[in-house]
């Protein structure tokens, strides 16, 4: 029967980096969104800012979402697809 190590160390300051980031980017795209949006009715050019600031703050969102509720395959690269083996 194999057996498992732990992984050595704490992942506390792991976990602060990841959540400092996360909050940064969160509050950085929220917001420059609530900004625009505060004038997204001023004219077309003020909506399509809106919009273009809007977007960003949705994909960060979902990214992380998608990220944290979906699990990594062993061997998998990213998006979850293995990795092509060098010949």
């Amino acid at each position: 029967m194999a057996t498992h190590e732990t992984i050595p160390g704490d992942p506390r300051p792991l976990l602060s980096l990841i959540n400092e980031k996360v909050h940064e980017g969160i509050h950085k795209y929220y917001t420059e969104a609530r900004e625009r949006k505060s004038h997204a009715k001023e004219s077309v050019e003020a909506g399509r800012a809106y919009v273009q600031a809007y977007v960003p703050y949705l994909h960060f969102v979902e990214r992380l979402y998608n990220d944290a509720v979906t699990p990594i395959a062993h061997g998998a690269g990213e998006g979850g697809h293995p990795e092509p083996h060098a010949h």
